[in-house]
């Protein structure tokens, strides 16, 4: 059996029980929509992602076919690192609450340009998690094109 599969399988294991110690939540605004999700939750569901990564990649190898190799250690660096990234990110830009009269308009202005840098950094690294999963369905599909080897 490969080693991914007990990458992915560790990875998820120590997300799953790095939830428990994880405290706070992250705001998201959206449009019209104010959401408040527990750090918890995403830390579990993250782990549920790795896990499901693990299963499939485990299927695969069960029926007799493979997946690259280094499409999937590419896969797995490029989502966890950027999954760390995003994290960082998150976590770094969310500030305490300050009083209404700690506000000047000068510092505002340069909150909303240090905000539209971020938030600019979080979208590209966004996109590449996104487009890194793209990797791991193309090594699947990969995996059932590729005829058996005959022994």
């Amino acid at each position: 059996m490969p080693k991914i599969v007990y990458t992915y399988g560790i990875t998820a294991i120590g997300l799953f029980i790095t939830s428990f110690f994880v405290s706070g939540n992250v705001d998201i605004v959206s449009h019209d929509s104010y959401l408040v999700i527990s750090n918890t939750l995403v830390v579990f569901l993250i782990g549920l992602l790795f896990a499901l990564f693990a299963l499939i990649t485990w299927a695969i190898n069960k029926i007799g076919r493979r997946l690259s190799p280094v499409l999937s250690l590419l896969h797995y660096l490029l989502t966890a690192n950027c999954l760390i990234i995003v994290v960082t990110i998150v976590l770094r830009s969310i500030t305490q609450p300050k009083n209404y009269e700690d506000y000047s308009v000068l510092e505002n202005l340069e909150e909303i340009e240090s905000s539209n840098i971020v938030n600019e950094w979080l979208a590209i690294v966004l996109l590449i998690l996104i487009l890194s999963q793209l990797l791991f369905v193309i090594n699947v599909l990969r995996a059932f094109i590729i005829k058996k080897k005959s022994r």
